[in-house]
């Protein structure tokens, strides 16, 4: 009988629940966070989160646009963080059971 060990029946498992691929979530997460930080750095060079160009009354929809782009990319940090974190631990436990 086959088990979950075997690395052709853990396969088959990730490609029937994609969910569970650790390591395409990071990809994906990766690649997402690159790509808002790019936005964000685009939109800082072409000077679209400088207040000072700004009505007073427009200011702070800007500044908390900005502040809200960089905390999605904290968040995109922290769970990449979190989840190499459990492919670590993944590799601790195999080697315990």
């Amino acid at each position: 009988m086959a088990s979950i060990h075997d690395p052709a029946v853990a396969q088959l498992f990730l490609s029937a629940w994609p969910r569970y691929d650790r390591q395409r979530q990071v990809k994906s997460l990766s690649t997402a966070r690159e790509l808002l930080a790019e936005k964000i750095e685009q939109r800082m060079e072409g000077g679209k989160f400088d207040p000072s160009r700004l009505p007073e009354r427009d200011r702070l929809p800007v500044a908390r646009r900005y502040i809200e782009l960089r905390q999605r990319l904290s968040d995109l940090d922290r769970h990449i963080e979190d989840l190499e974190h459990a492919g670590e631990f993944e590799k601790q436990w195999a080697t315990r059971l």
